[in-house]
């Protein structure tokens, strides 16, 4: 007590701690009463560390404990959580090249837990399937120009020397009026397949003619 009121030097509010010659530490304040015009006195409060932060400190060591604990198990899910997002994510990146190179989509959805990336597998599917629906209509050849922009999609158009074949299947006609519409249509799809490629764009270009088989 004669240690704090020594160090307070008069002042009006003191407080700190201050440790006796056991080891032992002790939270102190020091107040100023006004007792009348020419007298004053200081009340001091001097209280035992230990009971105020005892229990403060076990709650410390405990909340430590816990903290480990869930930052422990919190870890593994995060792990689980990125590989499942960091999976989807590579097989959306593989569906996008597939796209490029016109290469036959998967089936098979592109799932997320997250509602963003399950959107975009989705919004991805359907556009593989829509090109490559459209590439059983359209050569694959000018599909993948129209996708890597180098062929415009405006209105217009371009000169250019250009080679036209004429083809007519004998006795077309006949053929139809009895075939069966399943088969005449698969067989016609199957015919122009072979057409388009012998007659493919890697061909030398040559002069306009009319053949008719």
């Amino acid at each position: 007590m004669a240690a704090v009121l020594r160090e307070s030097n008069g002042r009006d509010d003191y407080d700190g701690d201050v440790r006796d010659g056991q080891g032992r530490d002790y939270l102190f304040r020091v107040a100023k009463v006004t007792l009348g015009e020419q007298y004053h006195a200081n009340i001091l409060l001097l209280a035992a560390q230990e009971d105020f932060v005892k229990d403060v400190r076990r709650l410390q060591f405990t909340g430590l404990i816990l903290a480990t604990i869930v930052a422990a198990a919190f870890i593994p899910v995060v792990w689980m959580f990125g590989s499942g997002m960091g999976r989807s994510l590579n097989t959306i990146t593989a569906e996008a090249i597939k796209l490029q190179t016109m290469t036959e989509p998967d089936p098979s959805p592109v799932t997320s837990r997250i509602k963003e990336i399950h959107e975009l597998g989705t919004a991805m599917k359907l556009a593989q399937r829509a090109i490559w629906s459209f590439a059983h209509f359209v050569p694959k050849v000018l599909v993948q120009r129209v996708i890597d922009n180098s062929i415009s999609t405006e209105l217009g158009g371009a000169r250019e020397e250009i080679t036209v074949v004429f083809t007519d299947v004998r006795d077309f006609t006949t053929i139809a009026e009895s075939a069966d519409p399943d088969i005449l249509m698969h067989q016609t799809s199957r015919y122009f397949s072979v057409l388009t490629e012998a007659f493919s764009p890697r061909t030398e270009p040559s002069t306009s003619s009319s053949v008719t088989p």
